[in-house]
């Protein structure tokens, strides 16, 4: 019905059972700090909306391995790629767009 295992309904009974509603009260969003500033990450929207291909990419689909080597090559920051290990790069000729237009890519 929530959605979430009993072990987390339970902790959060105890939680309550012996602090009050307040041990319920979000504690905001968890995980490590955006590396990039508010306006790259506008920067960043704006380019996904423009498409893939517009960024120089064969085809107009995005992936994960994409997004990140645009935010590599836009804005200088490497987030690490979970899915392959730790911090694991592309190999060369994977996901690589073509020649982009003037103009894009720049900071």
């Amino acid at each position: 019905m929530l959605g979430v295992t009993t072990r987390a309904v339970n902790h959060w009974h105890r939680a309550w059972r012996q602090e009050g509603t307040a041990a319920l009260v979000s504690k905001g969003l968890t995980g490590p700090d955006c590396l990039l500033t508010d306006h790259q990450q506008h920067e960043l929207r704006q380019i996904l909306r423009r498409g893939a291909k517009d960024y120089g990419f064969s085809t107009d689909g995005w992936t994960l391995a994409r997004i990140r080597r645009v935010i590599i090559e836009t804005f200088g920051v490497a987030y690490a790629d979970l899915s392959r290990g730790v911090a694991a790069a592309a190999p060369d000729g994977l996901d690589q767009p073509a020649a982009r237009p003037p103009g894009h890519g720049t900071r």
